[in-house]
């Protein structure tokens, strides 16, 4: 699995092939047997993750590659390559649009699902921290940048399915992120996941308080109050 994510950022359309497999044979059915099939996600909760932050910075000369590929697909069947080469959706975003089609075909109520989700989550939120551990300052549109912002968008989708007890485990990471150097568009999910945490479980505005009112957090902080102001 590993060997084929890291081929996959330097071999255009690898990872799409593997993420769409896995997931065409995770969908949940009505049939017992897809069920059954399931079961196997358990283990790859590390594919989906990978998948739904995937997308490199190509250097200029890694660019070029890409661009020569493009131009060689759209001369057609004319071209006696594409008649060896198909194009299989080889653009990194259908890697991610394939991982968050997956999880929003899951049922919150479903506990190996449920379970999945929470692991997934977790995951998440550690990638976050490593990311934020590696390098302190980023720019923005750097591969730190594309990767905090697919993961907080990941876990606005993942959040429906959250409930008190689970949100009880990671509520702690979540407020931390406020604290850490972000760009302001990954500012502006932790910001909205927070919020919708407070609107739909106001149990945790105590929690909340305690944790940003001993010191200021300027705009962060202004901004949350304000939002549950309205």
């Amino acid at each position: 699995m590993y060997k084929i994510i890291e081929m996959s950022a330097i071999k255009a359309g690898v990872f799409n092939v593997l993420i769409s497999y896995c997931c065409q044979s995770w969908v949940v059915t009505a049939s017992s047997e897809s069920q059954g099939s399931f079961s196997s996600a358990k283990n790859y909760t590390e594919l989906v993750l990978e998948a739904c932050v995937f997308g490199t910075v190509f250097r200029r000369d890694q660019r070029l590659i890409q661009d020569v590929q493009t131009f060689i697909e759209n001369l057609g069947h004319d071209c006696a390559a594409n008649v060896v080469i198909e194009n299989n959706k080889r653009e990194d975003c259908y890697v991610r649009i394939c991982a968050i089609k997956f999880l929003c075909l899951l049922d919150g109520s479903d506990m190996s699902h449920k379970l999945f989700i929470e692991d997934l989550a977790m995951k998440l939120l550690d990638k976050d921290e490593s990311v934020s551990k590696t390098r302190t300052h980023y720019y923005e549109n750097s591969l730190q940048h594309r990767v905090k912002n697919r993961l907080w968008q990941t876990l606005l989708v993942l959040f429906p399915r959250f409930d008190q007890n689970f949100l009880n485990e990671i509520i702690d990471q979540i407020f931390q992120a406020g604290f850490t150097n972000n760009q302001a568009s990954v500012k502006y999910f932790v910001e909205w996941i927070i919020i919708l945490i407070l609107h739909k479980f106001p149990q945790f505005l105590p929690k909340f308080w305690d944790c940003f009112s001993y010191v200021s957090k300027g705009d962060f902080l202004n901004t949350i109050l304000l939002a549950l102001k309205f």
